[in-house]
C-alpha cells in the first residue's frame, strides 16, 4: 500500500477514522534516534472510544517472540525509550520496541499489523500506544506492571494467532483491516 492508496477517511462502527498527517505532511512518521526504523502511519477518531483515540498502521508484525523478549525489559515512564537498541516495552504507552535488528529484518511493504491506541502527547497520534492501565487482570492482557496493561485485542492481526469471539476491540480492529485494504468502490465513470 503506497502513500497515494490511503484513504483519508473511513467509517468503522460509526465512527470516523482520518489519516492524521505526520511531519512536513507526510503519511508515514517514524521514530527517533533507535527507533527510527520503526515506520507506522495514524488514523485518529472523530470521538474515543473507551478511551482509545487512534489506530497505529504498523509495517512489521510483533510475533509472541518478540513481546515476550521485549516484556523482559519495561522502561517506566516512556523516558530515554529511543536510545535504548534492545527489545523493550515503553511504560507510558505500552508499545512493544522489539529491537532494531528484529524491525529491520520484519519489515514489510505494506501494513501487517494494526494497534489500537491512545495518544499521550500533545499532536494527533503522538506518543500513542495500547496502554490501558485502569483495566482489569483478565488471562486476555499483557501485564507489563502496574502502571502499563495492554490488552491483548489492541493488536490486530492478535499476537497469540487468536480470534476472540465477543470482543469489541478485535471487532473494531478487523473491521477497521477490512475497510482500510477494500478496493475503493468504482463510481462508474
Amino acid at each position: 500500500m503506497t502513500e497515494c492508496e490511503i484513504k483519508k477517511d473511513i467509517i468503522v462502527n460509526g465512527r470516523k477514522l482520518t489519516l492524521a498527517p505526520g511531519g512536513k505532511g507526510k503519511i508515514k512518521r517514524s521514530g527517533l534516534n533507535y527507533l527510527k526504523n520503526i515506520e507506522y502511519i495514524v488514523y485518529t477518531f472523530d470521538q474515543p472510544l473507551h478511551g482509545y483515540d487512534c489506530i497505529l498502521l504498523m509495517f512489521f508484525r510483533v510475533d509472541e517472540k518478540a513481546q515476550e523478549a521485549a516484556s523482559k525489559n519495561v522502561v517506566p515512564g516512556g523516558k530515554g525509550v529511543t536510545l535504548i537498541k534492545t527489545p523493550h516495552i515503553d511504560g507510558r504507552t505500552g508499545n512493544i520496541h522489539p529491537g532494531v535488528g528484529y524491525v529491520d529484518e520484519n519489515r514489510k511493504d505494506k501494513v501487517a499489523q494494526l494497534v489500537l491506541a491512545r495518544k499521550t502527547g500533545k499532536k494527533p497520534g503522538s506518543h500513542a500506544g495500547p496502554n490501558t492501565p485502569e483495566i482489569e487482570e483478565t488471562d486476555d492482557i499483557y501485564n507489563y506492571g502496574p502502571k502499563t496493561k495492554v490488552h491483548k485485542s489492541c493488536y490486530y492481526p492478535r499476537i497469540d494467532g487468536k480470534e476472540p469471539k465477543n470482543d469489541w476491540r478485535y471487532e473494531f480492529l478487523k473491521e477497521a483491516w477490512e475497510k482500510i485494504f477494500s478496493p475503493a468502490i468504482s463510481s462508474g465513470k
